[in-house]
């Protein structure tokens, strides 16, 4: 089961409810200053690169 949040703004909530957050960059580029993010994604043909990345890492202890 793949546990995916977008969460552009706080990347510590997905992580709340144990799942992953990626950054997207792609429209406007973000600071990482206290943003965690498991990924960060600049260019949408990547995501399915980048979902299938997470899913083959071990989850992070809540």
């Amino acid at each position: 089961m793949r546990r995916l949040v977008f969460a552009q703004g706080n990347q510590r909530a997905s992580h709340a409810v144990g799942a992953r957050g990626v950054l997207l960059t792609v429209i406007k580029q973000r600071p990482l200053d206290g943003h965690t993010p498991d990924a960060v994604c600049d260019d949408y043909r990547k995501l399915p690169e980048i979902i299938d990345a997470l899913d083959r890492s071990p989850w992070p202890a809540p």
